[in-house]
C-alpha cells in the first residue's frame, strides 16, 4: 500500500510476512523506470536509477535491506 512520497522517497505499507517478496518486486519495478519511459513515451532516461531499501515499524527503527 503506498502510503506517502517524501522528497525522493516512496513510502510504502508491507505486511511482515511478504517483505522479502515485495522487496524483490519493488526494486526491480523502480529500477525498471528507465526502460520504462523510454518504452512508453520514447523518453531516453539517461540516469541510472539506483533504489535503497529500508525496512522497520517507524523511521527510528529504519535498517537497510540488501
Amino acid at each position: 500500500l503506498l502510503v506517502n512520497t517524501v522528497h525522493d522517497s516512496v513510502v510504502l505499507d508491507v505486511h511482515k510476512d511478504v517483505l522479502k517478496e515485495a522487496v524483490l518486486v519493488i526494486k526491480e519495478t523502480l529500477e525498471d523506470v528507465p526502460t520504462t519511459m523510454e518504452q512508453l513515451f520514447g523518453v531516453h532516461f539517461v540516469p541510472l536509477v539506483k533504489v535503497d531499501i529500508k525496512a522497520g515499524l517507524n523511521w527510528g527503527e529504519l535498517k537497510e535491506i540488501e
